[in-house]
């Protein structure tokens, strides 16, 4: 019975980790992949969001890096930065304080947010969301509400932000929409 109690403690343990792949389509053509990495281990929990793009035949080259600490279901820490040809064109950084909340620093400057964040944008990449549900948008360092526009498709509304368009298929996301100057830039898994 103790080996059987060590071996079920010693695989629930155990890192966990989903990567999912996508394909980033701009005005109908492929410009580059995302990946998307959830490690669990433990009370730890962790994302990793990386994204490259190139566009323009080529001579703008886009680098997208998001990641996120969770620890006890509670985010510890999240950062994305989005380069453009090597120059840091934005970046959103959110930082735990005590329990109070969280200092967040984008480029647009200095602000705080009250509450814990237990759920995330980056959460949804691996589970279909429920209509109304507040998440914390990496992005934007604020939380915002998922709307259902019909079956397995929601739109995050956030105050100050873009709409942003989920799709799902058998629980997971299979198309993320996001606004460009350009028109809308699909991620579609592949």
């Amino acid at each position: 019975m103790k080996n059987l109690l060590f071996f079920l403690f010693f695989f629930s343990s155990v890192l966990v980790a989903q990567t999912q792949l996508y394909d980033v389509i701009l005005v109908g053509v492929d410009v580059g992949d995302m990946s998307i990495s959830r490690k669990v281990s433990g009370t730890k929990k962790s994302f990793l969001l990386e994204s490259s793009t190139s566009v323009m035949f080529g001579t703008r080259k886009d680098v997208y890096v998001g990641k996120m600490e969770f620890d006890n279901n509670v985010m510890v820490s999240s950062s994305i930065e989005n380069k453009k040809n090597g120059k840091l064109i934005f970046y959103t950084y959110a930082n735990k304080v005590g329990d109070s909340g969280y200092k967040v620093q984008t480029e647009k400057g200095l602000s705080t947010i009250a509450g814990m964040v237990t759920y995330c944008c980056y959460d949804i990449f691996f589970k279909e969301p429920k209509d109304g549900e507040s998440l914390f948008s990496e992005r934007w360092g604020k939380f915002g509400t998922l709307k259902k526009l019909e079956d397995h498709q929601y739109k995050l509304v956030i105050a100050g932000g873009e709409d942003y368009t989920y799709h799902f298929e058998n629980g997971k996301m299979s198309k993320m929409e996001v606004p460009t100057f350009l028109g809308k830039c699909k991620f579609v898994l592949k």
